[in-house]
């Protein structure tokens, strides 16, 4: 009787116990393996993934992965039997080819698959999250916009208000594009004259990019300088000045066109309504437009006097232009 008769004859005869068989299918092996090299993979991601620019909830996920993937592994190793043929179903599997397959291979096989299986893994869910994260990069990062408080760059400091304004006008307008999340009215405006630097003002606020700018009038003719961030670079993505003449209609004319510049440069496309909106122009007259400003201004300040003073401007604003409601 030759040696593999006799382990086949004692193997049926005595069935091996369930540790026995872990051992000799290499599911123990396997499992430690996997361990070793998955821990080594996730100690890699949360050294190289924020270097690379790939979010938190990434790296989290990867390690989500590696845990399920162990479970997978085991299957893997109990189910499958490595035989001279190659690699078959174990169920597929009789006791002379499991007694064939030699040990050493079968020991440098478990060890392959055990260590791939995580690399694998690990190698294909950061290669996506590297290519999702450079897209994001060139699109503006996740398309978020913080409009900083303009500076008021004319002679006359009572500007200010027109200033603010427009400022509220714009912020209006961007807010309108849906595929751009923007910050509001209230957070920005406690940045006014700050001496903070933008990469820690979009770190604050939570958003890749910041669009400051400044107006002036001069007699008859209105410049608006404006500039588009990017928060974590502090690099400028975008920039503009718009010198016309000073009427309701240029002005809000301005402020579509940088809407839309905004709206390009973030790589985004507006939907004909939006595009509807950001186009309409609410008023063609100065004056009424200069009185709603001027109200606003005051209605910011929040105090009993100041809504009081705002009600005969709107008032103005109403009589100029009944249509301005």
């Amino acid at each position: 009787m030759t040696n593999n008769e006799s382990n086949l004859d004692s193997t049926q005869r005595h069935p091996p116990s369930f540790w026995s068989e872990l051992k000799r299918r290499k599911v123990i092996r396997v499992a430690i393996t996997y361990a070793v090299v998955a821990w080594i993979i996730i100690q890699i991601a949360s050294v190289t993934f924020a270097g690379f620019g790939i979010p938190v909830w990434a790296f989290r996920f990867v390690t989500l992965m590696m845990l399920l993937g162990f479970p997978v592994a085991l299957v893997l190793a109990w189910a499958f039997e490595l035989t001279p043929e190659g690699v078959k179903l174990t169920k597929n599997v009789s006791e002379e080819e499991k007694n064939i397959a030699s040990q050493a291979k079968r020991n440098w096989t478990s060890i392959a698959f055990a260590a791939t299986l995580p690399t694998i893994i690990f190698g294909t869910l950061a290669l996506y999250f590297y290519l999702n994260s450079s897209a994001r990069s060139s699109l503006g990062h996740d398309r978020s916009i913080a409009v900083l408080p303009f500076d008021n760059r004319s002679n006359i400091e009572e500007d200010q208000f027109f200033t603010d304004g427009i400022h509220d006008d714009l912020l209006t307008q961007i807010s309108r594009i849906q595929n751009i999340r923007t910050i509001s009215r209230t957070s920005v405006m406690s940045y006014k004259d700050t001496d903070k630097i933008m990469p820690q003002i979009g770190k604050e606020l939570g958003v890749a990019t910041l669009l400051e700018g400044g107006v002036q009038r001069a007699g008859k003719q209105i410049r608006i300088n404006m500039q588009l961030i990017d928060a974590k670079t502090d690099s400028q993505i975008w920039a503009n000045s718009y010198t016309r003449e000073m009427t309701a209609e240029n002005i809000f004319i301005i402020q579509t066109e940088i809407a839309q510049a905004i709206a390009n440069a973030l790589k985004t496309v507006l939907s004909p309504n939006e595009k509807e909106q950001i186009d309409k122009l609410p008023t063609y007259n100065l004056q009424a437009l200069e009185a709603n400003f001027h109200a606003g201004s005051l209605m910011a300040k929040a105090s009993s006097q100041d809504y009081l003073d705002a009600i005969p401007l709107l008032q103005k604003a109403l009589e100029l232009d009944p249509n301005y409601a």
